[in-house]
C-alpha cells in the first residue's frame, strides 16, 4: 500500500511540472484523487512570478524552480488535508497571524519606563555656624553665654561698667580658683645673723625702704625687697639694685587663690557686644569661654 501510494505521488508531481512548464493549461483536472481522500479538489494555481534575476546558478532559471515550489506547496495542502498556502484562506491565516505577531513584537519591545529620580532640594543656606562672637548677628534663637574670669578687684568694676552699656547681661556670679604668680626680690642668705644685719644697714644707707630681714625657714637670713605681681617691674627693682652694687635675685612664687567670675549672656543680635568685652579683658589674665547657659559655672 505504501509503495502504490508514493508511486501515485511521484506521477501527480511530474505531472504537475510537466503542466507547469509546457503550459498544458491554467486548471488541474478535478478527476485526479489521491490515496487517503475521496476527492480532492485543487483550486487553480496562480501563475508563476517572474523574480526578477536568476536566483538558482545550478539551473539558471528562476520560473523552474518557483513552478517546483509551487508543485510542493500543491501537493502538501492536498495530502494534509488543507488549502493550498496561496489560497485565500491561507493567505488570510498568514495575514492574522503575521498580525499578532507584530503585535506581540511591538509589545516585547516596548521599553520600559524610566524612573524617575528624586533631586533634593538646596536651600541655598550655610551650615557654618560661623564665629560664635557673631551668632547673634544671624538671627540664631539659641541663646549664647560666656563665663568670664578670674578677675581682680578692679577689672571686675571695669567690666561690669561696660556691660552696662550693652545689651549683655549678667545672669551668674560666682567664686572661682585663681593661680597667681609673685615675683619676689631678694638679698640671698647671709653667713650669719651678723652678716644679714650688715647688709640691711648697707641698704638704708643707700636710701631703700622696703626692706625685710628674713629670720625663719629656709630663706632665714636674706634680705626681703619686695614682692611684684609684674615681672617686668621686679626686674627693673632687681637692675637698680644690681647697680648700686647689692646681689639683688628674683625668685618666682605660684599661689592659688580665689577670684570672682561673671556669667553673661548675649541676647540675639548682640554678638558685637562680646567682642567689646573681649578687648577689654585680653591685656588681663581673665578668660573670656563660651559656655552652655544651664551649665555656666563649671570649672
Amino acid at each position: 500500500m505504501r509503495i502504490l501510494f508514493l508511486t501515485l505521488l511521484v506521477l501527480n508531481l511530474g505531472f504537475l511540472a510537466y503542466h507547469m512548464a509546457f503550459g498544458g493549461g491554467d486548471t488541474i483536472s478535478e478527476d485526479v484523487v489521491l490515496p487517503g481522500q475521496d476527492v480532492a479538489t485543487l483550486e487553480p494555481l496562480p501563475p508563476p512570478e517572474d523574480s526578477g534575476p536568476e536566483e538558482d546558478a545550478g539551473t539558471g532559471r528562476a520560473g523552474e524552480d518557483g513552478a517546483a515550489r509551487a508543485a510542493a506547496r500543491a501537493t502538501a495542502s492536498a495530502t494534509e488535508g488543507r488549502p493550498d498556502d496561496g489560497s485565500p484562506d491561507a493567505e488570510k491565516a498568514e495575514s492574522g497571524a503575521a498580525s499578532r505577531s507584530g503585535a506581540g513584537s511591538k509589545e516585547t519591545s516596548a521599553p520600559a519606563p524610566t524612573p524617575e529620580v528624586a533631586v533634593p532640594e538646596t536651600t541655598g543656606g550655610s551650615s557654618d555656624p560661623g564665629d560664635p562672637e557673631e551668632r547673634g548677628t544671624t538671627g540664631s534663637t539659641r541663646p549664647t553665654c560666656y563665663a568670664l574670669g578670674p578677675l581682680s578687684p578692679e577689672l571686675l568694676d571695669r567690666v561690669e561698667a561696660r556691660v552696662a552699656e550693652t545689651p549683655l547681661r549678667i545672669v551668674e556670679r560666682w567664686q572661682g580658683d585663681r593661680s597667681e604668680s609673685r615675683y619676689w626680690v631678694h638679698l640671698p642668705p647671709a653667713p650669719d645673723m651678723d652678716g644679714a644685719r650688715e647688709r640691711q644697714e648697707a641698704l638704708k644707707a643707700a636710701g631703700y625702704r622696703d626692706i625685710l630681714l628674713v629670720r625663719n625657714g629656709d630663706m632665714a637670713r636674706s634680705i626681703s625687697l619686695g614682692v611684684f605681681a609684674n615681672r617686668a617691674n621686679a626686674s627693673q627693682h632687681q637692675q637698680r639694685l644690681q647697680a648700686d652694687g647689692f646681689d639683688a635675685r628674683i625668685t618666682e612664687q605660684s599661689r592659688k587663690t580665689r577670684a570672682p567670675f561673671l556669667g553673661l549672656k548675649v541676647p540675639e543680635g548682640a554678638g558685637g557686644s562680646v567682642a567689646g568685652v573681649r578687648r577689654l579683658v585680653e591685656q588681663e589674665e581673665a578668660a573670656l569661654t563660651e559656655r552652655p547657659c544651664d551649665g555656666l559655672h563649671q570649672q
